[in-house]
């Protein structure tokens, strides 16, 4: 999902009122958050390399030239923002972490301790929202 906000708002948009919506997304600053977990063995590569060094990987491994695919670069408090601001209730949301490796981290430090190690530990997130049913008028909406 290339334009979350967007995709959020016509959902939101399109649902009944008091329907739920289950929402699973990747969180940017994770571990595999490259969207390229399949191929390159380690976390992070999207922080760690700048995408001509992760193409010029690519191609030393003969695969096509990727990069580190698209990242929308949304954290957590963007989507819970999100969220919020497009009126939906957040019922649930739980968090997948990948297994934490302290020394990788530590070789690392000087660009991963940039961001906050509670956004570097979340991978994927998994969301129920809800669309509120109207009891009363909304701002600039008639009863």
């Amino acid at each position: 999902m290339q334009h979350p906000h967007a995709l959020l708002r016509e959902t939101f948009r399109v649902m009944k009122p008091g329907a739920l919506q289950w929402l699973r997304a990747n969180l940017w600053a994770g571990p595999l958050a490259s969207h390229r977990y399949r191929d390159i063995y380690f976390p992070w590569p999207h922080h760690l390399f700048s995408d001509d060094v992760i193409a010029a990987w690519d191609a030393a491994h003969g695969r096509p030239p990727e990069g580190a695919a698209w990242v929308n670069k949304l954290t957590w408090n963007h989507y819970e923002r999100y969220v919020h601001d497009i009126g939906f209730r957040l019922r649930r949301v739980r968090f997948q972490k990948t297994e934490w490796d302290e020394d990788f981290y530590r070789r690392f430090e000087d660009v991963l301790g940039r961001i906050p190690r509670w956004d570097l530990e979340r991978d994927f997130f998994t969301a129920v929202l809800e669309k509120p049913v109207r009891t009363a008028a909304q701002p600039g909406q008639r009863r």
